[in-house]
């Protein structure tokens, strides 16, 4: 029996790791990777592979997560997206954003949330709006972002956060009627025929 470890990747772009072709194989417990590139998320996997029988393991515990920003920092320590993104009309014209969020590894734990919100036909990016803080064992999140905001389309993106950076954002969209109208009562009313 001749067991040597295959190494696989995904190839820098973030996607699930190609267990179709290994990119290296090695009788020892290190490998070497040559350089990676800028603005990328790669994933490493190892397997055992016994050359005699031809055999390969299918775990797909033993796997590294390496993402590079643009600047080359290693943003690998950034948290798993958000997910469930909701949005709903709240009392006096505000808007409740609704989320879910379940760490996933290879990913960091977050330290909370930015919630961005803005009008959909803005051009550019929703100013933050709200920051959240994250709790250990907590599926669920909201915030009500307090208006009033008028009658329109708008955008709300929920992305986690940590020191690493901040994962991608999920975005939902809400139409909101505005604000209630003002009703006054003016209580009975008495008409007098002349």
């Amino acid at each position: 029996m001749a067991i040597v470890y295959r190494i696989y990747s995904n190839g820098g772009t973030a996607g699930p790791v190609d267990y179709s072709t290994p990119i290296g194989t090695t009788g020892g417990l290190s490998f070497t990777i040559g350089p990676v590139g800028l603005s990328t998320d790669t994933r490493y996997a190892v397997r055992a592979f016994d050359n005699v029988t031809g055999l390969e393991e299918a775990n797909t515990d033993a796997v590294v997560r390496l993402v590079i920003g643009a600047n080359g920092a290693d943003l690998s320590a950034r948290p798993n997206p958000p997910h469930a993104v909701t949005t709903s009309p709240a009392g006096g014209g505000s808007c409740r954003v609704r989320w879910a969020y379940a760490p996933a590894a290879p990913y960091g734990v977050p330290s909370g949330f930015h919630v961005y919100f803005g009008s959909s036909a803005a051009a550019g990016p929703a100013p933050l709006a709200a920051t959240v803080a994250y709790t250990g064992g907590v599926l669920g999140y909201s915030v009500v972002l307090h208006g009033p905001f008028g009658p329109a389309n708008y955008a709300a993106t929920v992305a986690a956060f940590n020191a690493s950076g901040e994962s991608l954002g999920v975005t939902e969209t809400a139409t909101l009627p505005g604000p209630p109208t003002a009703a006054y009562d003016l209580g009975p009313v008495s008409v007098f025929y002349l």
